[in-house]
């Protein structure tokens, strides 16, 4: 079934949120942007995320510093 399967990969993805106390809007904003950092990036492609968000072909492969500065690290941590 296409739809369990598409729940079982976000629950694996997803594994659970950042931790902020003392200020709900702060805690949904870092976990937004967290989502949205876990969705650019699929295991069955081979080229970085672009700056967009999507991986793609467009930018030929290319790494840009935003990625390897801010990206990389903080999904390192949680997906090694």
């Amino acid at each position: 079934d296409v739809l369990a399967s598409h729940i079982q990969g976000m629950a694996r993805l997803w594994r659970g949120g950042i931790e902020v106390e003392g200020d709900i809007d702060v805690a949904r904003m870092v976990n937004s942007s967290w989502w949205n950092l876990l969705l650019s990036y699929r295991s069955d492609e081979h080229l970085s995320s672009s700056p967009g968000g999507l991986p793609n072909d467009c930018y030929c492969g290319h790494s840009f510093w935003d990625v390897e500065q801010f990206m990389w690290p903080n999904l390192l941590l949680f997906h090694p």
